[in-house]
This record gives C-alpha cells, sequence and structure tokens, in this order.
C-alpha cells in the first residue's frame, strides 16, 4: 500500500504546533503576567502623587527636578514607582479639590510643589496618614500647616521639604546697580497669599535702608494685575517688581506690556520673566531645587522617618538672566554694566 504523504504531513505539523505552544507556555511565569505585560516587580512599586499647584517656569522645572532626584535614589517612574501627577492651574479651588481625591488614594508619598498645593494637603490629611514632601515653598513657617524653625522638635512629623523664600532684596540691590538712580519701585502682590504679603514686608526693608520709596497695590486675582501695575506707573513707580507671588506671576505678560507702555522695566525674583519682557529675573535654580525635594522623598520611600528630616530653608543657589531688549525705550539711565553682564547664567533679547 502506498504512504499516504498527506496525514504524514498533518501529523508533522500539528507536532510542531503543539511543540511552539508548550514553549510558549513555559516561557511565562504565570497567566496574569502573559496577559498584562505588567515587568517583574510592579506590584511592589512606590505610588507617588506629585502635586503642582500651577504650571509656570518656576513650577516646570521644579517638577523636573522632583523626577531627577527620586531617580537618583533609585525610584524610577515605570519601573519600580507609579507617579500621579497633578495640577491646580493657579486656582485654589482646584487645589482644595485635588488635595480631597489625594486624601482619599492609596499613596506612599504625596510630594506638594507651591504653598498652596501644600496648605491644601495638609488640611486635607490632619491625621498625617501619608508623608508629605513640599518644595517650591517660599517660607514653609508662615505657610500655617504646624512648621516652626525649631522642627524637627516640634511640629506635624509626617511633613518636610525645603523652603525656598525668592530672592526679593538681591533683586532689588541688584536694580539699584543697573540705575544708580532708582527712587521709587511698585510691586502688585495678591493680600491673601502669605508669600506675597512676606514679599513686600521684604521689600520694604531693604528699600528703607536704600532710601527708596515702595509703592505696594494689592491684586486679588490675575484679571487685576494689569490695572494695578498701570496704576503704580501712573504714581510713578520708576521699575515694578514680581515678588513671591503665584498670582502676579501666572499675569506676568499683563504686568509687563503696563511698564513698557509707561516705559518702566519689570524685575522678577522668580524665572522665566525675563524671557517674556522683564529686564531681568533672579531666582533660585528651581531645577536642583525640585532635585533635593526628589531625593528627600527618595529617603522617606525607603524608610526614613519624615519626624527625622529636618525642613531645609533657603538654599543659596541663585541664578541670573538678564534680557537687553527690555533696556530699550526706557525711562531713566537704566544700563547693563559689565561686572553685571558677567555674572549673568544667560542674556537674552526678548522684546514685547
Amino acid at each position: 500500500m502506498k504512504p499516504n504523504h498527506s496525514r504524514y504531513l498533518l501529523s508533522v505539523v500539528r507536532f510542531f504546533v503543539i511543540l511552539i505552544g508548550t514553549i510558549a507556555l513555559l516561557g511565562c511565569d504565570s497567566p496574569d503576567e502573559a496577559a498584562t505585560g505588567d515587568a517583574p516587580g510592579d506590584a511592589n512599586a512606590k505610588s507617588v502623587v506629585l502635586f503642582q499647584y500651577a504650571g509656570s517656569p518656576l513650577y516646570d522645572h521644579g517638577v523636573s527636578g522632583v523626577v531627577e532626584g527620586l531617580k537618583e535614589k533609585g525610584y524610577v517612574e515605570g519601573k519600580n514607582l507609579k507617579l500621579t501627577r497633578q495640577n491646580a492651574d493657579a486656582s485654589p479651588e482646584s487645589a482644595v479639590k485635588i488635595a480631597r481625591e489625594i486624601g482619599d488614594g492609596d499613596f506612599d508619598l504625596v510630594v506638594a510643589t507651591g504653598t498652596q498645593a501644600l496648605q491644601a494637603v495638609a488640611k486635607a490629611d490632619p491625621a498625617g496618614e501619608t508623608p508629605i514632601v513640599f518644595g517650591m515653598v517660599a517660607n514653609p513657617f508662615r505657610a500655617g500647616v504646624g512648621l516652626h524653625p525649631a522642627f524637627p522638635k516640634s511640629g506635624p512629623g509626617h511633613i518636610t521639604g525645603v523652603g525656598s523664600f525668592p530672592p526679593v532684596v538681591p533683586a532689588i540691590r541688584l536694580a539699584k546697580q543697573l540705575n544708580p538712580e532708582l527712587k521709587v519701585i511698585g510691586i502688585v502682590f495678591n493680600p491673601t497669599e502669605a508669600q506675597a504679603q512676606e514679599s513686600v514686608e521684604q521689600a520694604r526693608s531693604v528699600t528703607e535702608e536704600l532710601g527708596i520709596e515702595l509703592l505696594g497695590v494689592p491684586a486679588g486675582n490675575g484679571g487685576e494685575v494689569g490695572a494695578a501695575a498701570k496704576a503704580l506707573v501712573g504714581s510713578g513707580a520708576q521699575i515694578l517688581l514680581i515678588g513671591a507671588d503665584n498670582t502676579v506671576h501666572n499675569a506676568a505678560a499683563a504686568l509687563i506690556a503696563a511698564g513698557r507702555e509707561g516705559g518702566v522695566p519689570v524685575m522678577s525674583s522668580l524665572p522665566g520673566d525675563a524671557k517674556r519682557g522683564a529686564l531681568f529675573d533672579l531666582s533660585h535654580d528651581w531645577q536642583q531645587v525640585g532635585k533635593d525635594v526628589g531625593e528627600i522623598g527618595g529617603d522617606i520611600l525607603s524608610g526614613t522617618d519624615p519626624s527625622t528630616i529636618a525642613v531645609v530653608v533657603s538654599p543659596d543657589r541663585l541664578k541670573l538672566v538678564l534680557n537687553e531688549a527690555a533696556l530699550q525705550g526706557l525711562n531713566g539711565p537704566w544700563s547693563f554694566p559689565e561686572a553685571v553682564v558677567a555674572q549673568a547664567d544667560e542674556v537674552v533679547t526678548v522684546g514685547n
């Protein structure tokens, strides 16, 4: 009888199909892993929520630094770190809502960037169930969250971080160098922001020392900033100051435009404003501040008790950005001396 080649070939095909299927099954560590594609160890990943108060150069640089700092301590997003990002878009109401959602969640660590973000999450978790690390906070001891300069001996044991008050005083001293005839400075501020009020206090202390008059006009929201700036220009301000104020910083374009219209420059103690048309900005290295915050968070995730980590205050790392285009059309003898240009981290040419 002649052999049945068709049946023989079919048997061979079936054999190899069964063999390949068996190999595939043996290659899977578990049915769940094969179905989900999760990397081994994902179940043990730390869960961190990164709460950003606003979208601005300050917070963007800071948040980037936080991720870098966590990585430096061995926590990498997508590997052993589950990172949830939240942004209140400079809305106090949104900050409160997000903080409540965070309180209802299950996180190993909360990273709060910005004074309002810190205040919101601290209020949402009065029992201190989840460690909180903060950054991009001007003065944590005046934030109303129970911290004191004597920390960690007093205050809540679940909150720590880095306090970095924007360099308002050095900015004013620099402005005096750029215009020795400077006699009047104007500041728009939101009286509901604790750090904004402190900016006015610090500015007043140094202006009195330098024999400069300080004019202040309040603005309760971003829509009022432009009108307040125009009022200061009309009252004789020779330069406008952006201090530690989220409201004014987020409405910097309106303030800069009002100044430019009256031939008055703007100086800022927060990053990114020179590239928006201000004469200069002198600010902390917020990327590095964020990295410091991330490293503290990494230590806590690794088991360090937050109550043993003292709050770090005012790291002395400043960055200066000068805007040559902003010198055009100004009232008064404004200039960039060679010595100042030599100290600048960056010189840009950004008009309005």
